[in-house]
């Protein structure tokens, strides 16, 4: 499990992108269509599409995590 604190420098769109980059190699998945859907929205659709992705890989903690995140 990775764990993101969203509040803190690594939770910044570029880097939750980079991840999401390297579990699809680690996955063997194209990255392309997934972080052209995630740029494709404000913070809270990339943070969504990237757990549509990859929620059972990462736990993500800070921002809104006191409430469920859906698309």
């Amino acid at each position: 499990m990775i764990y993101i604190d969203l509040d803190g420098p690594e939770g910044n769109s570029y880097n939750i992108m980079a991840i999401a980059k390297k579990l699809c190699k680690t996955l063997k998945i194209d990255s392309v269509p997934i972080i052209n859907d995630m740029r494709s929205g404000n913070y809270e659709h990339l943070i969504n599409v990237f757990l549509k992705h990859f929620d059972e890989y990462v736990v993500l903690g800070g921002w809104r995590q006191e409430e469920s995140v859906e698309d």
